[in-house]
């Protein structure tokens, strides 16, 4: 009997050394807060960067969102937020084109700067906020200028009330009232 207990527990020993060897270990394999191992984790970031430093932010915009989806606890988020952010920002660089770009990029650094006050980011994604909300002020008043001239008053109205009541304070508030004024004039008579 004494015999078939110490075989059992040799069996069982074995038995146990065996499993947690499949298991893995050793710090590849070590669990991060996001329950991802190290280099898929680092992958995933590294993917994301080496897109943004080949001037591919279409690409990094994607991979960036991904990290950030795959690991909502990684202490890199704030990071990988003002990257994306600044992914979109230098996508839409051309002021006369459509801003749903730099739309997405303030939106972005918002994010940062409310989850992650304390962020070393927030500065930078601070000002790039700002210009951010410049380059919309100027798109947007630019679009309001091309429906002035085009007789289209009522849309002309609508950016320029954008611009006074999203974006002030960037130059373009007391131009856009007299805009407004103008096209409301217009407006007028022409009924």
């Amino acid at each position: 009997m004494a015999y078939d207990r110490k075989f059992f527990a040799v069996v069982l020993s074995v038995f146990i050394t065996a499993a947690l060897m499949g298991c893995g270990g050793g710090p590849d394999n070590v669990i991060r807060d996001d329950s991802q191992p190290v280099p898929v984790l680092e992958s995933d970031l590294s993917t994301a960067e080496n897109y943004f430093s080949k001037e591919d932010y279409t690409n990094a915009v994607v991979a960036y969102d991904n990290f950030i989806k795959k690991h909502p606890l990684n202490d890199n988020i704030p990071y990988a937020l003002f990257r994306e952010g600044l992914s979109y920002f230098k996508i839409s660089e051309d002021t006369r084109r459509d801003q749903s770009n730099t739309e997405r990029a303030a939106e972005k650094f918002s994010q940062l700067i409310l989850m992650y006050p304390n962020s070393k980011y927030v500065s930078n994604a601070m000002s790039y906020l700002r210009l951010c909300h410049e380059r919309l002020a100027r798109y947007n008043f630019n679009v309001g200028v091309y429906y002035f001239d085009k007789d289209e008053y009522n849309a002309a109205i609508f950016r320029f009330q954008d611009v006074i009541t999203k974006y002030p304070g960037f130059g373009y508030d007391e131009e856009s009232k007299r805009y407004i004024e103008e096209s409301k004039k217009r407006l007028s008579e022409d009924k």
